[in-house]
């Protein structure tokens, strides 16, 4: 409300009116109903405030600073606004913790030179030596939401990979203390697999493309860059949410129809046709260049709960986006109880001048010292496809490769030698014959 205040507007809005076309933001994340009309209004008062719809949601946002209280660090009480940076992801704006998928940061001047240049590491277990966060929900804040209580949603993904519903997610609710423990998963690739062409190895290792606004490669990243380039061909604009380095202009209000419609972009994975979803002619053939057919089947309401197909002769992965051949996941578990500083494990400093009423403690920690690794390899090769051949016909007739090599030299080589032993010995017994002849005339 006071940042509504702050804005130039019409003489005959107030504030709160105001306000509530503020929520109309909403819309480019979740599916709102509003009248065409507001939209125009909003666009008139960006455009007189010079603001884009995607400064307003930032300047809209809760401040990090005040949403997280203190941060414990490996045991150690740290500085949150050291730990902690503001992104953008398909959520809106986060508070994100060793997030390393952009060259850029957003950390403040102050603290900027202190960052490590790679994502921090454990060496242990368990919630002692993990991330110990104390968060403010801050009721009195709840203007709009998208959850339906006081609260934080918690995404776990790669510190590479761009941030939305795509990666793990937990909700924690006030006057609660949350123990999130993970259990990674890793895939890596042998040398052999690395040393395939991309087609043939049907994957790409995060270096081998160039990304234009990730770091690094990865499926999810080139998901996320794939539907911002789509979006703008269809919309003439990315919304907010997606992944945009200045390059596409962000959507103003006007475009929220088209957003909305196409929404499917966003949610869908896997390669669909979008012919019977679509009405603009442009936007078939767009969406004809990126994606591939596929059958799309309807569940029991009709326009919800879509299925995906692919059509195993045409399907291709979308966008030409590959799987990984390099993979970390961060499968986690929660257990969720009442707040309750009677029976608290924390420090006390975690609560120095700090009055319990609404916040919530989480604790993000490895579950085990034991992870599951999993390899990428080559299936079958020369060798192996040798020793198998070999292996096979030794457990069925007791016939190896090693007794082909023995029955050739016995059948073939050994024929050979002796013909020609038995040849160069004839030869050499005649030039001794015809010498001594020679002997006996003189």
């Amino acid at each position: 409300m006071h940042y509504a205040r702050s804005l130039k507007k019409p003489a005959n809005m107030t504030a709160n009116e105001l306000a509530q076309l503020f929520v109309l933001l909403l819309g480019f994340i979740e599916t709102t109903r509003h009248k065409k009309e507001d939209y125009s209004k909003l666009d008139a008062i960006l455009d007189e405030n010079q603001l884009s719809t995607v400064e307003l949601y930032e300047k809209l946002a809760p401040d990090c600073n005040e949403l997280l209280v203190r941060c414990v660090w490996k045991g150690t009480l740290t500085r949150c606004d050291m730990l902690f940076q503001t992104i953008n992801s398909s959520m809106g704006v986060c508070c994100s913790f060793n997030y390393y998928g952009t060259e850029q940061n957003t950390y403040s001047a102050k603290v900027a030179h202190t960052i490590p240049k790679k994502p921090r590491r454990v060496t242990a277990s368990g919630y002692l030596t993990g991330l110990t966060v104390l968060l403010n929900p801050i009721p009195d804040d709840y203007f709009a939401s998208f959850l339906s209580g006081y609260g934080f949603l918690i995404f776990i993904n790669s510190a590479y990979d761009y941030p939305g519903l795509n990666a793990e997610a937990k909700l924690v609710s006030s006057k609660t203390e949350n123990f999130i423990s993970i259990t990674p998963e890793a895939t890596y690739s042998t040398p052999d697999v690395l040393q395939l062409t991309p087609r043939e190895r049907d994957c790409l290792f995060p270096t081998e493309k160039k990304m234009e606004v990730m770091k690094f490669y990865s499926y999810i990243n080139c998901l996320a860059e794939c539907r911002s380039r789509l979006f703008f061909e269809i919309c003439g604009c990315v919304p907010l949410g997606f992944t945009n380095n200045a390059t596409f202009p962000p959507c103003r209000m006007e475009a929220l129809d088209c957003v909305t419609e196409n929404k499917s972009i966003f949610t869908l994975v896997l390669l669909i046709s979008f012919r019977d979803h679509i009405a603009h002619s442009y936007a078939n053939y767009i969406v004809d260049k990126i994606f591939l057919n596929t059958e799309l089947i309807t569940g029991a309401l009709p326009g919800f709960n879509k299925t995906a197909i692919p059509n195993k002769r045409t399907a291709k992965y979308l966008c030409g986006c590959l799987p990984d051949c390099k993979l970390n996941q961060y499968p986690p578990e929660i257990a969720t109880g009442i707040l309750d500083r009677e029976f608290a494990y924390n420090s006390k400093n975690l609560f120095k001048n700090v009055k319990i009423k609404d916040e919530i403690i989480v604790h993000v920690y490895f579950n085990d010292l034991i992870s599951t690794r999993h390899r990428k390899d080559i299936y079958q090769t020369w060798v192996s496809l040798l020793a198998s051949f070999g292996g096979l016909l030794g457990l069925i007739i007791g016939f190896s490769l090693v007794a082909a090599f023995e029955l050739g030299y016995y059948l073939i080589l050994r024929p050979l030698f002796e013909h020609f032993s038995a040849v160069i010995a004839r030869r050499r017994s005649k030039i001794k014959t015809e010498e001594f002849t020679r002997a006996d005339k003189f």
